[in-house]
């Protein structure tokens, strides 16, 4: 008997293999400084969207517990899991998450090896569809996600020496990076003026391990020495808020994770990412 069979009918009995499932983003996440990497705010967000069926949840670890920070570790691990075109095709959708420690991490890496013109990774660029950073030392000056009920105060920024730029509303990558950061949090409200100088001079110290060259513990301790007056009252500052951070570390790690894992479920299925 002569027929036709439609394409369902001929998937079913074997004659032609069925289209291959596309595959779903990836969700990188990379925590803080003595966190496991799938304990914290980036890992809760991750798993929460990953049960979803949202995307595949990748955790990247890396050595967390060394001082200095060994953040080159982090980037080497990134690094290798954007180089392996096989667990991680081009053209896949992806995303991060990231807190802390793993906020400077992440960015030195998208800094230097996906938004570089020159980058390593710069042909993944097209495919990122968004970053959510908690704590951030690196953050922007004066940028912070809408739905945070008590931002850093205006005019501050990250502690950390580097730090991201083109995030703000209306640049280059301000629809898709959000920093969920909270007042009273050192690492991510520092002033822009000789005190928050000297507490980056000092994350730097810790973090990096460099003592010495320019904006450096060393020359800030230069400056103090050759100065005096308000660079006096500047150190000062700086050690007073770092022992009253000491005491309340609650602003760097309490978030509320619900509107942040709203805005990376739909950073991840817009433009048809799923």
């Amino acid at each position: 008997v002569l027929g036709v069979i439609n394409y369902a009918t001929k998937i079913a009995m074997g004659f032609v293999a069925p289209p291959a499932p596309k595959a779903l983003p990836v969700l990188f996440t990379v925590e803080g400084h003595l966190s496991a990497w799938d304990v914290g705010p980036c890992a809760f967000t991750a798993k929460a969207l990953e049960d979803e069926g949202v995307c595949r949840w990748q955790g990247v670890g890396y050595d967390n517990v060394s001082l200095p920070f060994n953040d080159a570790s982090g980037i080497a691990e990134l690094d290798r899991l954007f180089s392996d075109t096989i667990a991680f095709p081009l053209g896949t959708p992806w995303a991060a998450s990231c807190f802390s420690q793993g906020d400077i991490v992440f960015a030195l890496f998208f800094m230097d090896y996906v938004l570089s013109p020159t980058g390593k990774h710069r042909n993944r660029f097209q495919d990122w569809r968004g970053t959510l950073a908690h704590g951030a030392p690196t953050r922007q000056k004066d940028v912070v996600a809408p739905w945070v009920p008590d931002p850093p105060k205006a005019g501050t920024q990250g502690i950390y020496s580097r730090r991201m730029t083109q995030t703000a509303p209306g640049e280059l990558l301000g629809d898709r990076w959000r920093y969920v950061v909270r007042t009273g949090d050192m690492y991510t409200e520092n002033t822009d003026d000789d005190a928050g100088k000297d507490r980056t001079a000092v994350c730097v110290a810790v973090v990096d391990g460099i003592l010495f060259g320019s904006g450096s513990l060393a020359e800030r301790l230069w400056v103090l020495a050759s100065q005096f007056g308000d660079q006096v009252w500047a150190l000062a500052q700086a050690i007073i808020g770092g022992v009253k951070f000491l005491i309340n570390m609650a602003p760097h790690g309490a978030y509320e994770l619900g509107p942040g894992i709203d805005w990376m479920r739909g950073q991840l299925t817009a433009n048809g990412a799923r």
